[in-house]
């Protein structure tokens, strides 16, 4: 064993019980069994790896290895290690902002509402003055915790600055491998080759859906828009889990034969509407975590959640913690989204769940719609992002994400959400970049066993065979082993560019 693989393997070792402990506590709290999020203890046992001198230690092992993988293992471990100290200067504000969140409730027009579920009520709420209301006390709710998200945003930044960094851009491209800079004119791409697609197709749905034509529509308009209530018969709640079991077994998995994962569907007060992986301990301890509703998102949720579980479910126990839990999370997300867009292959809509071929061209048709929202809002982000974590205060920055999402959604979307609508780590890029790896995933699958390949054992095994290697490879790399120069976004933008599939209503 060299000096540099002894380095980090007693580091790697800390960052795994850390990991297993905080995972637990999100589990805890997401799953409405603990009320409060309790971070400060986890993070005060393990201190010593967020200090300057374990960041250093690291970044020397990076700069001196000769060892391709320890160097791979290095910059993994550099990246969360800095995030992990980043996160350290504003964990009590952060950990009370959580705990504030999950325990508030909103008064609307008499009635108490938990904050955690104004999204769900917003989404199920048919009379648009009504669901306004419900929206605008949230937006207000949501306004009150935006000086604190400033003041968390503040302190990160001086801490990036303190690292050496000009900027979060410049860290996240440094530690991550990713170009974002370079994504920028491939969503410029994405939103301009898709524009007449868009207003052809979704503006139509969301005038007559919601009354409100493109560049007058609200956020809870698409909310309602996309809960997609017309289809809730296609989506069951009793059917849910036979869903998804039926999907495993006819890829060769048995569902009821997985001793490290644990499927939690208890019905509990505060209980996160949305389901969620927590990866406690990997690969032997997997919890995947629902409440069971019915209609789409259920079913998109637990879906996208399955593969996630999966993935880790089937990653090699010898894999270094580094490529267990750590890298490139395009790669767990593309799993993750391929499993949940069998809502939009007609034959699991049929062999699955029942689907008439009406039915399913009305769904397809509208899940397409869906897509192309979502595509897009997500490439405006990205631009956005780009421009928060480049900026050096935020001055103009709740302007900028009202113009650049409203422009690429002909959706108005204001300024309340512009740090609450963003993901840690730069996650939007690695959203993006998966959602490209699951068109070429799928291309692959259905050119070898057709569409219904989730039905084919060996396609089963193909992705056990992927899943193993957990996320030691980055996506481009796993982009390679399907036969693709690296993660491309053309297959996708052509996808968007094609209108709804063909045959459909």
């Amino acid at each position: 064993m060299t000096h540099e693989q002894a380095i980090l393997d007693e580091l790697a070792s800390d960052v795994e019980a850390f990991l297993q402990a905080t995972s637990e506590e999100h589990y805890l709290n997401g799953a409405g069994l603990k009320p409060e999020l309790q971070l400060t203890p986890i993070y005060a046992r393990h201190a010593h790896l967020f200090e300057r001198e374990s960041l250093e230690k690291v970044r020397r092992v990076q700069l001196q290895a000769r060892d391709e993988p320890i160097r791979r293992r290095a910059r993994h471990l550099l990246d969360f290690l800095t995030g992990g100290y980043l996160e350290s200067a504003v964990k009590e504000r952060m950990e009370a902002l959580v705990t504030r969140e999950s325990q508030a409730t909103v008064p609307v027009e008499g009635e108490a509402i938990p904050y955690r579920t104004l999204p769900v009520r917003i989404a199920n709420e048919p009379d648009r003055q009504r669901r306004q209301r419900l929206f605008a006390a949230r937006q207000a709710f949501t306004a009150e915790l935006n000086p604190e998200r400033e003041a968390i945003w503040r302190i990160t930044r001086q801490q990036v600055r303190a690292l050496g960094y000009d900027s979060s851009l410049s860290m996240y491209r440094e530690l991550k491998g990713i170009d974002y800079p370079s994504l920028g004119p491939r969503m410029q791409a994405l939103l301009s080759r898709t524009q007449e697609a868009y207003e052809r197709w979704f503006g139509p749905a969301i005038a007559r859906q919601s009354g409100a034509p493109l560049g007058q529509a609200r956020k809870h308009d698409v909310a309602w828009m996309l809960r997609a209530t017309d289809f809730d018969g296609i989506f069951p709640a009793d059917r849910l889990l036979d869903a998804l079991h039926r999907t495993l077994r006819g890829l060769g998995i048995d569902p009821g034969g997985q001793p490290n994962v644990h499927l939690d569907t208890e019905v509990r007060p505060h209980k996160s509407p949305r389901a969620f992986c927590a990866p406690v301990r990997v690969p032997h301890d997997i919890r995947l975590v629902i409440l069971p509703q019915g209609g789409r998102d259920d079913y998109h949720a637990l879906l996208h959640e399955a593969g996630h579980t999966q993935h880790f479910a089937h990653t090699r126990p010898d894999l270094p913690v580094e490529f267990r839990y750590l890298g490139d999370n395009s790669v767990t997300e593309s799993f993750a989204f391929l499993l949940e867009y069998l809502t939009t292959n007609p034959c699991w809509l049929e062999q699955v769940l029942g689907v008439s071929a009406d039915q399913s061209r009305a769904y397809r048709t509208f899940a397409y719609l869906d897509r192309l929202y979502f595509l897009r809002r997500y490439a405006g982000k990205l631009l956005y992002e780009i421009e928060l974590h480049a900026a050096q205060d935020l001055a103009g920055m709740p302007a900028r994400y009202d113009a650049i999402l409203s422009q690429a959604t002909g959706v108005q979307y204001g300024t309340v959400d512009y740090l609450d609508d963003v993901d840690t780590g730069f996650y939007v890029a690695e959203y993006l970049r998966a959602w490209a790896l699951e068109v070429m995933m799928r291309e692959r699958l259905v050119q070898r066993w057709g569409l219904d390949w989730f039905a084919r054992r060996e396609a089963g095994e193909l992705l056990r065979e992927l899943w193993a290697d957990g996320q030691r490879e980055d996506g481009d790399e796993l982009a390679r082993r399907l036969g693709f120069s690296g993660v491309d976004f053309e297959p996708l933008i052509r996808e968007l560019e094609a209108g709804p599939p063909q045959g459909s209503a």
